[in-house]
This record gives structure tokens, C-alpha cells and sequence, in this order.
């Protein structure tokens, strides 16, 4: 039975602090208030609570990020800054804040906010709305956000397969767990929820219709040496055969390789590179691929997950090969985020490998790595 699995978030240090350069570009009080947003569920926060933050950054200077981060403005001005809302809607949220430590409340005798400086213009006393907090905990802030981030595709993948399981199951319709699944896929789940739904859903498909594993490798192919040492290279019908390989070099060959060359280049991936690019895709198999077929199963497994339909995936299978086709599947799943339609960018890369040749090792590690290069 397949089991989906979510890797856990590996600390970081903050993005404002290890980047200087990245700093400058952004603004962090909208830095930090964008991962308060992407994370307000697990702060237990509402919208108001980020409204009434927004409006504490907007009071804030940029150059006073890091230093001396009070807010001195009365609730009226706050008010107007926060969409107008009620002052006694503000004071619940500003409670609210304080208690979630992303602000800390000082107040004067009379209740007002102000600062008293000493004649050298020194500050004496501060009575405001300090944001330090949320300066101290942007570190976890980042984390907290890569967390909620990977939990909403966890779920946003979960829900796609369920949708497919249903769909190409006909069987499954008058089940019990098929009726959770569609309310399910209509509410607000969490992805423990849908993996117990998707894990009934495919227990009852693997025993009552148990699926038939064909040979990936064409019958009209014969098998080299190359393939008894456990490496197997893949080539366009254009290309002229590689020399052959010595007994030592095949001896140390420890991984299985698949080769994609693009007219005068040739350029190699191993299975456990493809694996170590393609985390999300990694995250979401039951088990880690350790051959070209068991990387090709996968890929066809999520390809439903990100919207690519049979055809389309039978398209890339002949025009890039199943490998081909194989990684640049993963590749889409792993820049899933920043692609607005994962299956118009495959006919694309069909296309293009049809009418200009197209190097797949190339494309897949810019996909993964311009996914890894954004913020989770």
C-alpha cells in the first residue's frame, strides 16, 4: 500500500540574515509579514490579526528593521491604517498579537505612547508597540512558512490523487470511504485525514483489481552487457552507438544511468541525483526509486497530481521516450508552484523536442533547480 510521506523541515537561519543582497531587494517588514501570512493558521491568527499587523509594519521606517522597532501612533491613526476597523476590535487584536509573541505591548502611566530622551538625545523610556518579537523569531517564521507551504502541496497532491483514483475507478463509487473522499476533496482536510482516505481508496483498488507490472523495456530490444552490470543508457535512434565500455569500467558502475544526449552533447543522470533533485516527488512515493522503471512508475503515477492526462503523457512517452518523458514529469512536479499549466508546458517541450531536438537531463535540472532556488 502506498504511503505518502512529508520530509521534515530542516532548520534554516534566517534569509534576511545569511543574505545581504536579498535583504536590500526586499523590504522585510513585508518579507516578514508575508511568512505571518503563509503561516496565520498555525499561529491561530485571522485576517483581522494581519491587517492590524500590516498597519504596525506600515508605521515602522525600513531603516529601523533590526534596531528600534516601536510604533508610537495612536489607536486612532492604527485604526485608519488597518482598514478602519473598530478601536475595540484593535485592542482584541493587538491582545492577540502579544499573546501569539509577535509584538510586546509597553505601557505609560496615562496610557499613552510616547519616548523620553535624556539631554545627549539618548532614550530614557519607551512606551509603544514594540515589533522586536517578530524580529527575533523570523528564523522560525521561515521555517514555520517551508512547513505550512509543503503541507498545502502535500495536500493539494493528496487531493489530486484521490480525484484520480476516483475517476478511473468506477468500482469505488458505491464504497462508504468514496463518499468521505468527495467531501473531503470539497473541505478543508488535513493531510493525515486524506492519506487514511487515499490509503482506503487504494487498498480496495490492489485487492480487488490488482494492478499488472509490464516490462518498461521494449521486446524488440535486445539486452547488452551494459544492462547485466546494472547500467543501462538511453539513446536517440539518430545518435551513433557509444563505444563499448571496458570490464573494469563495468565494474565499478555501482548506479543505474540513463543518457539523453542532445545532437553533439551527451549528458548523464543517475537515478539517485534525479531522486536527490526531485524532492518533492521524493516526499510523495512510497518508497525511494532506486531504477529507471521504478522512476518511471512514479512519474506516471503523480502526473495525474499536476493535471497531465494519459494523452499528453503518451505524447511525451514517444516523443522524449519514457525516461525522457520520465524526468521531465518530475521536473514539472517540482516547479508545480511557479507553472500556471504544468500539461501546456509538456506539449511545449514536445514540441520543441520534435521540431529542435531537446537535451531532457538539461530541462529537468532547470526545472528542479529554479524550484529550489525560490522560497519553498
Amino acid at each position: 500500500m502506498k504511503h505518502i510521506q512529508i520530509s521534515p523541515v530542516q532548520p534554516h537561519r534566517s534569509k534576511l540574515a545569511s543574505s545581504g543582497n536579498a535583504a536590500r531587494k526586499v523590504d522585510p517588514r513585508w518579507y516578514a509579514l508575508d511568512l505571518v501570512r503563509v503561516s496565520r493558521l498555525r499561529l491561530n491568527l485571522t485576517d483581522r490579526d494581519i491587517a492590524v499587523l500590516r498597519g504596525l509594519l506600515s508605521l515602522l521606517p525600513t531603516d529601523a528593521w533590526g534596531r528600534q522597532m516601536v510604533v508610537f501612533a495612536s489607536n486612532r491613526v492604527l485604526a485608519a491604517r488597518c482598514d478602519g476597523i473598530e478601536e475595540r476590535t484593535l485592542r482584541r487584536r493587538l491582545n492577540q498579537l502579544a499573546e501569539r509573541g509577535l509584538i510586546a505591548r509597553k505601557t505609560s502611566p496615562n496610557g499613552k505612547r510616547y519616548q523620553v530622551k535624556d539631554p545627549d538625545n539618548a532614550c530614557v523610556l519607551v512606551y509603544g508597540i514594540d515589533l522586536a518579537p517578530l524580529y527575533g523569531i523570523l528564523a522560525h517564521l521561515e521555517a514555520l512558512a517551508l512547513d505550512c507551504r509543503r503541507e498545502e502541496r502535500r495536500i493539494r497532491g493528496l487531493k489530486s490523487l484521490i480525484r484520480d483514483r476516483l475517476y478511473n475507478h468506477a468500482g469505488l463509487g458505491a464504497l462508504p470511504c468514496a463518499q468521505t473522499a468527495h467531501r473531503a476533496l470539497r473541505r478543508k482536510v488535513s493531510s493525515d485525514d486524506l492519506q487514511a482516505i487515499f490509503d482506503e481508496l487504494q487498498h480496495f483498488i490492489e485487492t480487488s483489481q490488482p494492478l499488472q507490472v509490464t516490462e518498461l523495456v521494449p521486446a524488440t530490444e535486445k539486452m547488452s552487457a551494459t544492462d547485466s552490470q546494472n547500467v543501462r543508457h538511453i539513446q536517440r535512434s539518430n545518435m551513433e552507438d557509444l563505444e563499448s565500455e571496458s570490464a573494469e569500467d563495468l565494474a565499478e558502475s555501482s548506479v543505474e544511468t540513463v543518457t539523453v544526449p542532445k545532437h553533439e552533447a551527451t549528458r548523464d543522470i543517475t537515478v539517485s541525483e534525479c531522486m536527490e533533485a526531485a524532492t518533492t516527488a521524493r516526499a510523495m512515493s512510497a518508497r525511494l526509486p532506486r531504477t529507471w522503471p521504478e522512476v518511471v512508475m512514479l512519474a506516471r503515477t503523480l502526473g495525474p497530481s499536476i493535471g497531465l492526462d494519459p494523452t499528453s503523457i503518451k505524447a511525451a512517452d514517444m516523443k522524449l521516450g519514457e525516461y525522457g518523458s520520465a524526468l521531465a514529469i518530475l521536473g514539472l512536479v517540482e516547479a508545480f508552484e511557479r507553472i500556471r499549466s504544468p500539461k501546456a508546458y509538456l506539449n511545449t517541450l514536445v514540441k520543441k523536442a520534435q521540431t529542435r531536438g531537446l537535451d531532457c537531463v538539461k530541462m529537468f535540472w532547470s526545472l528542479t533547480r529554479r524550484a529550489q532556488g525560490t522560497y519553498a
